[in-house]
């Protein structure tokens, strides 16, 4: 570009030439060429500039194996293949940068597709690389909605969209790094509505859908039972929360109503008398409804607590010395027995109740007041067998039903521990000392009615696996043989 001399050379018969420098010349050179012909006549300059840089990796969007796209530096070849360095294409980013290509057969799930751009001056640059993911996601979870907002959880990263009944589109989203997503319609969702709901991943796979209907109808006022202040409870919509407050509209606590709509709460400290509890049923949906009231009655005796039971034997606690009376669902008599004087109670019908026989439980007071009963639903079904996570005897885990006692025993029936499954059924015991290879741990839940399923198993593997081999690697992808 300063004229300085770099060389000559004379074209072929067919007007090619070639020059190659002692040494290459730098990055950004300036190469000014110009022709003399045997006359002596000489042309205008031709220009180049020198590019020694190679490009930048070019990018790989995610693909489900149909299309394969991204962008690269403008012009550059693209060149892809395979894991092993079979070819799959290659070809040209645009003027933008863009690049695709459309496979004859859609790439199969799990191929890795391995990425590098060539620019016009034969630099090629890194490798970039990605794998074909064709796997659909799974269906969106999608909350009970009262139209207002509408969420869930669905594959992480993916786009939810959400239509009505008809397919009419309602809107999208985007499920954050845990999963959850929500979407707030400019208006609410009539009550009835369909909402079905489908999760595209990044790839462009798009699952099954979930679905549920708008229920915009707050459920009725819940019943509250008389009460002396000791436990309160009654009945409201199925699976709604119930909300408790005073007569000032101060808390005084909040339960869950059962599948059959009973529901039970018990104040850390006995209510005083002629103490207002107002009660309010809310929804799955987030409705709340108008509040159902009681005044509390100190000359009423407490209403009994019921344990769970299995039919086997019924048992509870009441006030000391109370009657207590109990029937079924359809009012005909159980058994009656008397609380001794530390308040407890059991009776052991001549033969089990059966599963979901419904028992009510009322308390009578030596004066002949009766309680308002307390209802519990006999549970007969054994749990089924506990899951027991791959130990290496330091720590055993797995799932359980909820609420249920896991008990764990060796291969010869010795006692190792027992512990609770969670709300969502998880559980864990750490031994004392970590249990040696080979120990046969067996585990079997024990629900609240006191039934218990058959056993699970695993043996205690504290063995280290042998190191991996890797095989050698530019870094841009890593494998084992």
């Amino acid at each position: 570009g300063s004229g300085n001399p770099i060389g000559e050379v004379t074209a072929d018969g067919s007007g090619n030439w070639t020059f190659t420098p002692a040494t290459p010349l730098p990055n950004g050179t300036v190469v000014n060429a110009t022709a003399s012909d045997p006359a002596g006549n000489t042309s205008p300059a031709a220009t180049v500039t020198v590019d020694s840089s190679a490009p930048a990796a070019p990018v790989i969007n995610p693909t489900n194996g149909v299309t394969i796209s991204g962008t690269a530096e403008a012009g550059a070849t693209v060149t892809l293949t395979d894991l092993g360095g079979n070819p799959i294409a290659q070809v040209t980013a645009d003027g933008s940068g863009n690049w695709s290509f459309t496979p004859g057969a859609p790439l199969a799930n799990g191929t890795v597709i391995i990425a590098t751009a060539t620019d016009p001056t034969g630099n090629t640059g890194p490798q970039a690389a990605t794998t074909v993911d064709s796997v659909a996601p799974a269906a969106p979870v999608v909350e009970p909605s009262n139209g207002s907002e509408i969420s869930g959880t669905a594959e992480p990263g993916s786009t939810v969209i959400l239509t009505d009944g008809s397919g009419n589109p309602i809107g999208e989203t985007t499920a954050d790094g845990n999963g959850d997503w929500s979407f707030t319609p400019g208006t609410p969702l009539a009550n009835g509505t369909v909402v079905n709901a489908v999760a595209q991943d990044l790839a462009g796979n798009t699952g099954p859908q979930g679905s549920t209907t708008v229920d915009s109808i707050a459920p009725a006022a819940p019943v509250v039972n008389p009460s002396n202040g000791a436990v309160i409870n009654g009945t409201a919509e199925p699976n709604s929360t119930v909300t408790l407050t005073d007569g000032n509209g101060d808390p005084i606590g909040e339960a869950t109503t059962d599948g059959s709509g009973n529901w039970t709460f018990t104040p850390g400290t006995q209510l005083p008398d002629g103490t207002v509890v107002n009660a309010t049923a809310t929804d799955a949906a987030g409705n709340t409804g108008a509040p159902g009231s009681t005044t509390v009655d100190s000359s009423l005796p407490s209403i009994p607590q019921v344990d769970p039971s299995n039919g086997s034997v019924i048992s509870g606690t009441a006030d000391a010395g109370n009657t207590i009376i109990l029937t079924d669902g359809n009012g005909n008599p159980i058994g009656q027995v008397t609380a001794d004087g530390s308040g407890n109670w059991s009776i052991t019908p001549g033969v089990p109740l059966p599963d979901g026989t419904v028992v009510n439980a009322v308390a009578r007071n030596p004066g002949g007041v009766d309680s308002a009963p307390a209802v519990i639903t006999v549970d007969g079904v054994a749990p089924a067998a506990p899951v027991v996570e791959p130990s290496n005897g330091t720590e055993i885990s797995g799932t359980a039903e909820a609420g249920a006692t896991v008990i764990l025993t060796d291969g010869v029936g010795n006692p190792i521990g027992q512990t609770t499954a969670d709300g969502s059924g998880n559980w864990s015991f750490t031994p004392g000392t970590p249990l040696a290879n080979g120990t046969v741990i067996n585990a079997v839940a024990q629900d609240p009615a006191g039934n218990t399923s058959g056993p699970a198993s695993v043996t205690v593997d504290a063995i280290a696996p042998a190191a991996p081999i890797i095989n050698p690697s530019n870094g841009a992808v890593i494998s084992v043989p």
